[in-house]
């Protein structure tokens, strides 16, 4: 198993250390939003998806698909056995999930004394080829988003991945970069374009009957968010009183054990649900998702916050009631 990858490219992206992963489905997940045409859907039903994966068995991640992967024809290589046999994909018959890192320096304005910032993305990227075309012994050829799921993790293996331009040991390093959770984002996915539908990262939404649910339910928080991030110095830290976010939640909740979490996403044969947390420069995601079936019940996006907070808690606990 390869530990260490380069980074699959460099562009320009205003994004910093985010903490666990946030959807979109769409032509683009940045900037301005662009949603898919009608003759889009059948294009993609029609793909057979390659999915590559770092850091998992490949007989585990098609034991996962298997229970719920219906959009369209798939295999599942290894990173190492892609890279080997790259130029066998690149036709209009296959869509392709990837793993992709982007590491931006955002330089100071000329004639300034300002700080040189680096910032790391990585995101689960789904794609296929189209215009291919053959000159000269060069292929050109369009790329075609059609989703990505974003992760981060700790502050120290974020800034690791930064300074050698590789993401590595991406199961240690990243929060949620776990069986059970890749599952549940891909199952939004598969029913998000099989329902010919569509979803942006940057949206506040709840579905006011299926958040009722959180009345009688427990809320599972994964026991990372026991830390937070200091934007001033780049670290994590342990919260002193990781129980004083949940004092203005009116209803049951419980700090779980992310791996605890993952195997019951995994072996889910009924409704659960628990606390996502995502953060992008000043930028806050929050919401809350069925274990069982990866639906996101609840999203509250937000700007200039960095730390998930108790006021959060609280106003989703208002949106149950």
């Amino acid at each position: 198993m390869v530990t260490a990858k380069k980074f699959i490219s460099l562009s320009i992206l205003l994004v910093s250390l985010s903490v666990t992963a946030q959807i979109s489905v769409g032509r683009s997940h940045r900037g301005p939003f662009d949603d898919f045409k009608k003759g889009d859907y059948k294009i993609i039903k029609a793909k057979k998806t390659v999915f590559v994966i770092d850091d998992f068995k490949v007989p585990e991640f098609e034991k996962m698909l298997s229970s719920f992967w219906d959009l369209n024809k798939y295999i599942v290589v290894s990173r190492e056995d892609y890279e080997k046999t790259k130029e066998n994909y690149l036709t209009e018959e296959y869509a392709i999930f990837e793993f992709k890192g982007d590491v931006v320096t955002s330089s100071p304005a000329p004639g300034t004394s300002g700080i040189t910032n680096e910032y790391l993305h990585l995101f689960y990227k789904y794609y296929y080829y189209s215009d291919i075309k053959v000159k000269n012994d060069k292929t050109k050829y369009d790329t075609n988003e059609v989703a990505a799921i974003f992760f981060g993790g700790n502050a120290e293996g974020m800034w690791g991945m930064i300074n050698s331009k590789t993401f590595y040991n991406l199961g240690e390093n990243l929060y949620n970069y776990k069986l059970g959770f890749m599952k549940n984002y891909l199952q939004f996915v598969n029913t998000t374009l099989k329902d010919e539908w569509y979803s942006f990262a940057y949206a506040s939404d709840y579905d006011k009957k299926k958040i009722k649910a959180l009345k009688t339910s427990t809320l599972y928080i994964p026991d990372y968010l026991k830390t937070k991030y200091d934007a001033f110095r780049g670290t994590d830290s342990e919260r002193e009183s990781p129980d004083d976010l949940l004092k203005k939640y009116s209803y049951k909740s419980e700090f779980i054990d992310t791996d605890k979490l993952n195997e019951k996403i995994l072996n889910a044969t009924e409704d659960f649900y628990y606390l996502m947390y995502t953060k992008v420069n000043s930028q806050k995601f929050i919401s809350v998702v069925n274990g069982r079936t990866g639906e996101v019940v609840y999203r509250e996006y937000d700007i200039m916050s960095y730390n998930i907070k108790a006021k959060d808690l609280s106003e989703l606990s208002s949106s149950i009631k």
